[in-house]
């Protein structure tokens, strides 16, 4: 018996997010239903924001905070892309159980994965 997915790979259709998942996930829908448990599960928004950290173009926190921050709720590292001194992205890794896992592999350096885009201190527009 074929998933989904191994159908569209014969059939020559393209399959990008979710494919890795397979066979723990075995079709977009869930996929997608996955991902929305996953962001509601893990909002960093609301994370940041009930650590004190409010979005703002002029406020300035501390890089080494806002991982901290994340660290202790999600439980692994996140990978945050800043540009011109504010994040611009945050990054959750997770197993293909979608348990967290530290975005920062072979590492014991926290900020090796944020700090070639990020400044020590950032804003949170």
């Amino acid at each position: 018996m074929h998933t989904d997915i191994e159908l569209r790979k014969e059939q020559g259709i393209e399959v990008y997010h979710g494919t890795c998942s397979s066979p723990v996930v075995q079709d977009e829908y869930s996929y997608f239903l996955m991902t929305l448990n996953v962001y509601f599960k893990h909002n960093v928004r609301k994370i940041l924001s009930e650590a004190g950290y409010v979005a703002s173009y002029y406020e300035k926190y501390s890089l080494r905070g806002i991982i901290s921050t994340i660290q202790n709720v999600v439980g692994a590292t996140p990978q945050l892309v800043c540009s011109h001194g504010a994040m611009e992205q945050h990054r959750l890794c997770f197993y293909i159980d979608f348990k967290p896992r530290d975005c920062v592999i072979n590492s014991s350096n926290e900020l090796l994965a944020s700090k070639s885009s990020c400044l020590r201190y950032i804003s949170l527009p």
